[in-house]
C-alpha cells in the first residue's frame, strides 16, 4: 500500500505505455519506480533525471510513499523547464507532482515498443536493480564503514549502528528525557546502591507498593555503569524514530506500559520473590520490536572482529531484532543469583506490547487513510 506524500491518502495504480504508476486522486501527484520510468520519459530529459538522481545527498523532501522516510529533492531539465523530482533510493521509487509528471516528456519508442536509454542510464538502472535485491538479503558484507565517522566507536564496542538513519522531523524530546532520568537516577543508585534498589526496584512479592509505582521506577535503575551506557544508547539509536512516528504521548505510553507489564509478568510467575528486580530492558524490548516490525528493511550494521580483521556486516532491523532478543535471553537466563535481578519475561512483555501497539498503529492509519 503506497501514501500519497501530501494528501496522505491510498494511492491507485495505473499504467501508461505498457508501464506502472501510483497515483494521488486527490493532488494528482504519481509514484514511479526507476525502471518504469525509463518507459515514459524521453531520452534527453531521462538523462538529466538520471544525473540528479545520482547526485541526491539532501533527505529534506516529502515522505516515500513507499518506506515514509525523508526523500531526496533534486531539478532536472526536462526540455524548456525544469522539473521538480522527489526520489526514495532505497526504495527506487520517484514522485512527481501532478503539474511536473504532466510537464515530462513522453519516450519516443522504437521497433520494440521501448525507447533505449543511454548506456550511462541502463548502467544507473541496473545498480539500483542490484541494490534492490541486496535489500532483500539477510545478510551481507559492507566495504565502506558507516557515512557518521563517530559510529566506527560504538561498533567496534559491539554495539550496532543505524546505516540508513531516517531523517527525525521533530526533537525527540521524550527519549531525550528518559535518556536523562536514566542516567541521573542510575548514578545516584550506584551511590546509595541497596537503598535505591530497595526502594524503588520492582519487588515481585511487593509489586502494589507506593500503588504499583515501583513497575515504573525499576526502569531508570541499572545493575551496573555498562548496562546504564548501553541501555542509554539503545533508546538514543532507536527510540528517536519510534517517537518520531508516535508522536510524544503514544511514545511514553509504549515504554511505559513495556516496563509495567514485563513487571506484572514476572511478578505473576515468581509472586513469592523479594528479590528486586531492576533494569530498562521492556521498554527497550518495545522500542526495539516496534522499530523492527515499522522499519523492516532499515540497515543495521556492527562491526565484526576477528583478530586485526575488521569488517562492517549490515542485517535488516527485523533479523537484528530477533538477534537482540535471543542474545538478551541466554545472558539473562545466565545471571548470576544475587540481591538484585534483571528479568527475562520483561523481555517478551516488551516484545508483544511493541508488536501489539505497532499492530494497533497500522489499524488507526489504515483508518485514517480510509476516511
Amino acid at each position: 500500500m503506497f501514501i500519497c506524500p501530501h494528501c496522505e491518502q491510498r494511492l491507485t495504480r495505473g499504467n501508461q505505455r505498457k508501464a506502472s504508476y501510483w497515483a494521488c486522486a486527490g493532488c494528482g501527484g504519481r509514484a514511479v519506480n526507476f525502471v518504469n520510468l525509463r518507459r515514459l520519459v524521453e531520452r534527453e530529459a531521462g538523462m538529466g533525471m538520471w544525473r540528479a538522481i545520482r547526485e541526491m545527498k539532501n533527505s529534506d523532501g516529502p515522505k516515500c510513499p513507499a518506506c515514509h522516510r525523508a526523500m531526496s529533492k533534486e531539478r532536472f531539465a526536462a526540455g524548456d523547464r525544469q522539473v521538480a523530482l522527489d526520489a526514495c533510493v532505497p526504495c527506487q521509487f520517484a514522485w512527481f507532482d501532478g503539474k511536473d509528471f504532466g510537464a515530462l516528456p513522453e519516450a519516443r519508442t522504437d521497433k520494440t515498443g521501448e525507447e533505449k536509454l543511454p548506456l550511462e542510464a541502463q548502467l544507473l538502472i541496473a545498480k539500483y536493480e542490484i541494490e534492490a535485491i541486496d535489500d532483500h538479503m539477510p545478510f551481507e558484507t559492507a566495504p565502506e564503514p558507516p557515512s557518521e565517522a563517530w559510529k566506527s566507536i560504538p561498533g567496534f564496542l559491539g554495539l550496532p549502528v543505524e546505516y540508513d538513519a531516517r531523517t527525525i522531523e521533530k526533537p525527540p524530546v521524550v527519549t531525550y528525557g528518559l535518556a536523562g532520568a536514566m542516567v541521573v537516577l542510575g548514578a545516584l543508585g550506584f551511590v546509595y546502591f541497596e537503598e535505591t534498589v530497595q526502594a524503588l526496584g520492582m519487588i515481585p512479592r511487593e509489586w502494589q507498593r507506593y500503588g504499583g509505582l515501583t513497575l515504573l521506577t525499576n526502569f531508570f535503575l541499572q545493575t551496573g555503569w555498562l548496562q546504564l551506557a548501553v541501555n542509554v544508547y539503545f533508546l538514543m539509536v532507536f527510540g528517536d524514530d519510534v517517537e518520531d512516528l508516535l508522536g510524544r504521548l503514544r511514545y511514553l505510553i509504549l515504554i511505559l506500559l513495556a516496563t509495567a507489564v514485563g513487571g506484572l509478568l514476572h511478578a505473576f510467575f515468581d509472586s513469592g520473590s523479594m528479590i528486586p528486580v531492576i533494569g530498562a530492558h521492556s521498554g527497550i524490548s518495545a522500542i526495539l520490536w516496534f522499530y523492527g516490525l515499522q522499519f523492516p528493511r532499515a540497515k543495521v550494521g556492527f562491526l565484526f572482529r576477528y583478530f586485526a580483521f575488521l569488517r562492517w556486516l549490515r542485517v535488516p532491523a527485523w533479523l537484528y531484532v530477533i538477534f537482540w532478543m535471543g542474545i538478551q535471553f541466554v545472558s539473562t537466563i545466565n545471571q548470576p543469583d544475587g540481591a538484585i535481578q534483571v528479568t527475562i519475561l520483561g523481555l517478551f512483555g516488551g516484545a508483544a506490547v511493541g508488536c501489539s501497539l505497532w499492530i494497533y498503529y497500522l489499524l488507526q492509519r489504515t483508518r485514517q487513510i480510509e476516511a
